[in-house]
């Protein structure tokens, strides 16, 4: 059979032992917490990178459309005036009629471009609201990764001290039967 002192000095140690432990499984439990969030901004931000050139690429693509649509409004405008204009010298037409049909055709023109232009702002207005989300749910979900939990070294301490307090008070009451 054991010795009291035995025995206490053993529920010391494995009360040592057992907070020692404890806060090693807490610290690798927060450490995996770090590389797991590490992971997850280092993911979020390259999202929001690749999403972010997405949003340049529509943006190009848009105002390439809304050039290309400029140059063919012009164009056709072009034409009609050229024909109208051709027209009226062949058949000896000229005056108010003319240049009231020219008007229009200007006047056309005008509102085709000025509709194609809007169009264009509203795009890019839409794609900025688009680029500032792709970066506000980056950062959303980089806040919201969970904090690790750091090993509770204070509890650990007085587990410890408790054990000591035990052993030592174990140690008196041996002392006092013996003496």
């Amino acid at each position: 059979m054991c010795e009291p002192t035995t025995i206490a000095a053993m529920a010391l140690a494995m009360a040592a032992a057992s907070a020692a432990a404890q806060a090693k499984a807490q610290q690798d439990a927060a450490d995996a917490q770090s590389q797991s969030n590490e992971r997850q901004r280092q993911t979020t931000l390259a999202t929001a990178a690749n999403n972010n050139t997405q949003v340049n690429l529509q943006g190009q693509q848009v105002r390439e459309q809304t050039l290309q649509k400029l140059a063919q409004n012009n164009r056709d405008a072009a034409i009609g005036i050229g024909k109208a204009t051709a027209a009226g010298g062949v058949s000896g037409v000229e005056g108010n009629s003319v240049d009231a049909l020219l008007g229009d055709l200007s006047g056309t023109q005008v509102r085709y471009n000025n509709s194609v232009t809007t169009n264009y702002d509203n795009s890019v207005a839409a794609l900025e609201n688009q680029r500032l989300n792709v970066y506000a749910n980056a950062a959303n979900t980089i806040n919201g990764l969970k904090t690790p939990v750091q090993p509770d070294y204070i509890s650990a301490g007085l587990k410890i001290g408790s054990a000591a307090l035990t052993y030592g008070s174990t140690m008196n009451d041996i002392k006092a039967k013996e003496g």
